[in-house]
């Protein structure tokens, strides 16, 4: 009876387990890439779900949830977007760069961002007038 009584909490511990959801947490900011000054209303696209920069350009993302794809969308009238993914390889992060839209001609590349101390800052082109 002891071990019926062992074998059924592990698989509830199991079963518990495998059903956590995960918490991620990202903080960064949104610059002009020309001025490095703050693009606020900006918003960063994170797993669906829309976050907008204040007035210093500043995102914070605190995500609880299944496994997300690690995809950041950034955007704002007037300036191209720019696309981000990480990807994990044994633990260790891998930064993805993607093209923004092809109508736009404009790649985002690894000028357009960078991570420092676990802060990720994206640089947005303004669009020509």
């Amino acid at each position: 009876m002891n071990i019926l009584l062992k074998s059924v909490a592990a698989c509830l511990l199991l079963a518990t387990l495998a059903s956590c959801d995960y918490l991620i947490s990202y903080r960064g900011f949104v610059l002009d890439s020309q001025t490095e000054k703050p693009i606020k209303d900006a918003t960063v696209t994170f797993d669906k779900q829309p976050y907008n920069t204040d007035s210093l350009g500043y995102f914070e993302i605190h995500y609880l949830g299944g496994r997300p794809d690690y995809h950041f969308a950034v955007e704002k009238r007037t300036y191209h977007k720019g696309q981000l993914t990480i990807e994990y390889d044994d633990n260790n992060e891998v930064y993805k760069i993607e093209k923004i839209e092809i109508a736009q001609r404009i790649p985002f590349n690894s000028m357009n961002f960078k991570v420092t101390d676990d802060t990720l800052t994206f640089y947005l082109k303004k669009l020509i007038e």
